[in-house]
């Protein structure tokens, strides 16, 4: 009898461990992560939970041991285990009293609005369901293969920035462009952004995409037709990326200009809208500069963009069009900066720096020029390099300094430009190369940075990573010193 009742407890046990096995399998599914390995992910959570399974056998196991427990003598171990019994009863009752989720049913039954919600509820965390980036991009997917534009756009902008899913710009462009085909407007815009600057090419065993040319005449068309239709998003992207380009600014000053004006009139107030708008009218984009207007405007969004206190903090700094007041606005760059601005960051780093109405501190000035630049702020990518490649705040690091100024030099930084340059032609972080110098020098002068002119305009007269050119040599030296150059001067002096 005892080697029956053993084996029939072993069966029970295998019972119980395949089904727990089974549903496991059920809940679980195989994806890949970011750094590409498998991760098992829960995906589907409509099956039994494991835990039931085991409750479950877990109270077949305890009635077998009850029995055969039944020649022992003394009361309170068999109390006990009827007390175990009894609580584990009482779970499984519990646990097969779980409600139903009739909107994740509906989903698994293929109904593409409901994996759309599921979906949403999944990326937000709403209605108990936990976040989860993975479950949540399953389930767009799910939808986006029936063709649903919502989803397809959502999916797509998953694979774009790598939530729940590989990262893979040109996967997730060619979702939003099915999204786009089906006159989605939030995918229109994002199609149009990504024409603009084109993608990378992508090769991995799983994926096989050149790389795609930027459009930006279909782009500019895109948000124009949507611009036209009085959709504020695309008229702000539209300004946003003419503004990006100094060739497109200029040759689309008057465009731009009123474009910005129209999305700033549109309801709601956009924040990012308002501050594009005040950088036009600032600089006299399109027609005059009104400086008393952009004030006027980051009035109405300081309490709510430390972005906009910097650029007031800067205005009130040196006066324009308003009167100057240096305390105001060593208040309002304080204030910036500690609500996270990274332009306030900088430019209270650089006070800190030169002891302008602070107290003289290297360290602390690192510490915001390393603030500004992880906030993606391109101009403390040169403050950080010199502070690397000079000892300032830190310690001496001629090859960090090198790839700061690497950094800021592909983010269009005219200063980080120059020091790049500068870093080639003395060999500082990186081989001597004067061809490169000359052409990172080339890049800041077109921005009107006086030193790269002067540098550049040695480089002519001296031969150096190009042929000898005296005479446009001469020319840039002179326009370098026309800004206020000394150096520049002092070598045109000499020149004579």
């Amino acid at each position: 009898n005892i080697h029956k009742t053993l084996v029939c407890l072993g069966g029970c046990i295998r019972e119980a461990m395949s089904r727990f096995a089974v549903s496991t399998a059920r809940e679980c599914t195989f994806v890949h992560d970011r750094s590409g390995a498998a991760a098992r992910r829960e995906i589907d959570r409509g099956a039994p939970p494991p835990v039931r399974f085991l409750s479950q056998h877990l109270r077949h196991l305890l009635f077998i041991i009850f029995f055969l427990c039944d020649g022992i003598k003394t009361m309170s171990i068999k109390k006990l285990l009827f007390a175990v019994l009894l609580a584990v009863t009482f779970c499984t009752f519990a646990e097969d009293k779980t409600p139903a989720d009739p909107l994740l049913e509906a989903a698994r039954n293929g109904d593409t609005q409901s994996q759309l919600k599921v979906a949403d509820q999944y990326f937000f965390g709403k209605n108990s369901r936990k976040s989860n980036l993975v479950i949540a991009a399953y389930w767009f997917k799910k939808a986006a293969d029936s063709g649903n534009a919502r989803a397809q756009f959502n999916y797509g902008v998953c694979c774009l920035k790598g939530w729940g899913v590989p990262p893979s710009p040109q996967t997730g462009f060619l979702w939003i462009s099915k999204a786009a085909s089906q006159h989605l407007e939030e995918a229109l815009i994002m199609q149009a952004e990504l024409l603009f600057r084109g993608l990378a090419a992508e090769n991995d065993p799983k994926r096989n995409f050149p790389a795609m040319s930027a459009d930006v005449d279909k782009s500019l068309a895109i948000l124009r037709k949507l611009a036209a239709k009085n959709n504020p998003a695309a008229a702000k992207t539209l300004a946003r990326l003419l503004l990006s380009d100094p060739e497109l600014r200029q040759k689309n000053a008057v465009e731009l200009r009123k474009n910005s004006a129209s999305a700033v009139r549109m309801l709601p107030l956009d924040v990012e809208t308002v501050l594009i708008h005040a950088t036009i009218l600032q600089n006299g984009i399109g027609g005059v500069t009104d400086t008393k207007e952009a004030v006027r405007l980051l009035h109405t969004i300081e309490n709510i963009s430390p972005e906009a206190m910097a650029r007031l903090a800067e205005i009130y700094e040196y006066g324009f069009s308003v009167p100057q007041d240096k305390v105001k606005a060593l208040a309002l760059c304080r204030q910036a900066a500690n609500a996270g601005s990274p332009r306030a960051q900088f430019a209270l780093g650089t006070k800190y720096l030169e002891g302008d109405m602070v107290e003289h501190s290297l360290a602390r000035a690192f510490e915001l020029f390393t603030k500004a630049w992880h906030g993606a702020y391109p101009p403390a990518a040169a403050a950080l390099g010199k502070c690397y490649l000079n000892g300032m705040g830190t310690d001496k690091d001629e090859a960090k300094a090198f790839e700061l100024f690497m950094h800021g030099s592909h983010a269009g930084d005219p200063e980080s430009q120059y020091r790049l340059g500068i870093c080639f032609s003395k060999a500082y972080g990186t081989d001597r190369n004067f061809a490169a110098a000359v052409h990172w020098f080339k890049s800041a002068a077109s921005a009107g940075h006086a030193d790269a002119m002067r540098e550049l305009g040695k480089s002519f007269i001296e031969g150096k990573g190009c042929e000898v050119n005296k005479s446009e040599g001469l020319n840039l030296l002179k326009a370098a010193s026309a800004k206020g150059d000394i150096q520049s001067i002092e070598y045109l002096n000499k020149a004579r």
